[in-house]
This record gives C-alpha cells, sequence and structure tokens, in this order.
C-alpha cells in the first residue's frame, strides 16, 4: 500500500469552500477500487492535514495523472483555497505480518 500526508494552508475567507471542495475529491476518490482511505484533520487555525491511502504507488500515479478528468480540477479545487500546500511524506507501507520477528 502507498500512503500521503498532505498539509494545507488554507486563506481563513475560503475556509468553508476549502472543507467543501475537500468533501467532493475525497468522495471522488471513493469511487476508485485502488484507493483504500482518507482521513482529514485540523493541526492548527487554517491548516489541516490530510492521509491518503492506496493499493499501491503505482495506482495513485496513474489514477493523478490519466483519470478522465475527473480527479485533477478536484484537486486544483482544493487547491485554490490554499495558499500554501506541502506533500509533508509519500510512503510505501509495509506489512509487518509478514516479517520475521
Amino acid at each position: 500500500m502507498y500512503a500521503l500526508i498532505r498539509q494545507y494552508k488554507i486563506n481563513p475567507i475560503f475556509e468553508a469552500d476549502f472543507i467543501r471542495d475537500w468533501k467532493k475529491l475525497a468522495e471522488a476518490y471513493r469511487t476508485y477500487s485502488e484507493f483504500k482511505e482518507i482521513r482529514f484533520h485540523r493541526e492548527l487555525p487554517n491548516t489541516y492535514i490530510s492521509y491518503e491511502c492506496w493499493r499501491s504507488r503505482e495506482d495513485f500515479e496513474r489514477i493523478m495523472n490519466d483519470d478522465n478528468g475527473v480527479i485533477r480540477p478536484l484537486v486544483d479545487g482544493v487547491h485554490r483555497h490554499c495558499n500554501r500546500v506541502n506533500l509533508l511524506h509519500h510512503m510505501d507501507l509495509i506489512d509487518l505480518k509478514d516479517r520475521v520477528h
């Protein structure tokens, strides 16, 4: 599995629009079988964190780059309300149950 953690520093006058558009993006992600989970947190006033989990890095990249125009406009809509978006982490998840201790 593949996970990403993003930080959104939003323009406070667009907070309601940001949350509305982020929900639309999360709903669109859920239509893909390759998508596993998304979480949304408020870190500080005007700063939010999201955690996304996908079946694989390849699935994530394919959907982000070739989604028939569905996801990219939604991502752009979320980013439009932000002063800054930071990709804090992107990582492949390790399944520990298959590891020898």
